[in-house]
């Protein structure tokens, strides 16, 4: 592990980003459009801090960093795309048995039902300074609910791997790519923890300001801690095993445009608690982390030897061949 290179990339990652949302912030504070566009070039911050460290003085590639595609691994690329749904189902599973059947104070209670999807877009509404009769056009279909999730669903996993893959990719350059390959000679435990805990802190700014978790802006900052070190647990190994930048930034954007099917099913949830990005979320990315690891023990095993460029791995393997006596 470079530790000058690593140190010098989160001292950028973190001045591009939060440059960024101040200067953004400064401009247009109650602009949505301008907020919009402050939140996109945020998420590329990461990536301006890599594009800086491998320009600087020569030109560097991109490939053990993720940017490649000779050697596409796409089982494990789709897994990536479509694995974010059954992560949101759990998360939903946990409301539902530690909300609705447990009483678990904070956790709220799960809402499938009609009445219920259109009184919580109202409260959205409401709470967005919006007119909540502008929902009405949307929950009035006559739509059968089920298809209606599966519309929010499609919607989600749609825009991720279209519109959402570009700013995730932003940061997954830098996350999954560059501060993964740096840190991967200390074990994938120690990696995930170490990536997740910068990742959340990473978005200190954006918490206090309100995002993820409205009204909690201390509490939020370590909360998006640990669900950052959940996520990298199960992120890291997808990564690595799709073997390019495209895979986790499929996972990340097709996450963020999910995550906000969960506000129109979920009622009366504290979002530190029963949010995606809260304890209900946390313990779905532990349960599906809990599977990858125990079935992928043996990739895991050899951790450090695994990377993005299939030369550099293969020398890696030969090097370790080499000294096996």
């Amino acid at each position: 592990m470079n530790q000058r290179k690593l140190l010098l990339y989160l001292g950028l990652s973190f001045g591009f980003s939060w440059a960024i949302l101040a200067l953004g912030t400064w401009i247009g504070p109650d602009n949505q459009i301008g907020g919009l566009l402050t939140g996109v070039l945020y998420m590329w911050g990461p990536a301006l801090a890599v594009m800086t460290l491998t320009s600087f003085g020569r030109k560097e590639s991109l490939k053990p960093y993720g940017w490649q595609f000779e050697r596409l691994r796409w089982p494990w690329i789709l897994t990536n795309a479509f694995l974010p749904i059954g992560i949101l189902i759990l998360t939903l599973f946990m409301v539902y048995l530690l909300g609705n059947v447990s009483q678990i104070e904070g956790f709220g209670t799960l809402d499938l039902s009609r009445d219920g999807m259109h009184h919580r877009m109202e409260e959205i509404a409401i709470e967005a300074g919006q007119n909540p009769d502008e929902m009405n056009a949307f929950t009035e279909l006559e739509i059968p609910v089920p298809v209606l999730l599966i519309v929010l669903a499609f919607g989600g996993l749609v825009g991720g791997v279209t519109v959402n893959l570009i700013a995730s990719f932003g940061e997954e350059i830098g996350w999954r790519g560059f501060m993964l390959r740096e840190t991967r000679s200390l074990g994938y435990w120690k990696s995930a923890i170490l990536i997740g805990v910068v990742w959340g802190l990473w978005h200190a700014p954006l918490i206090y300001l309100g995002h993820n978790y409205p009204g909690h802006p201390w509490e939020g900052i370590a909360m998006m801690v640990f669900f950052c070190i959940a996520m990298s647990l199960v992120m890291n190994l997808l990564a690595m095993k799709s073997s390019t930048i495209a895979g986790p930034s499929a996972f990340h954007g097709v996450t963020n445009g999910i995550a906000g099917s969960s506000l129109v099913l979920v009622h009366d949830a504290n979002p530190l608690i029963g949010g995606v990005a809260g304890v209900a979320g946390i313990l779905a990315l532990l349960m599906v982390a809990s599977v990858l690891i125990a079935t992928q023990g043996k990739y895991l095993k050899d951790w450090h030897l695994h990377s993005y460029d299939p030369e550099e791995e293969e020398k890696e393997n030969a090097s370790r061949m080499a000294e096996t006596p």
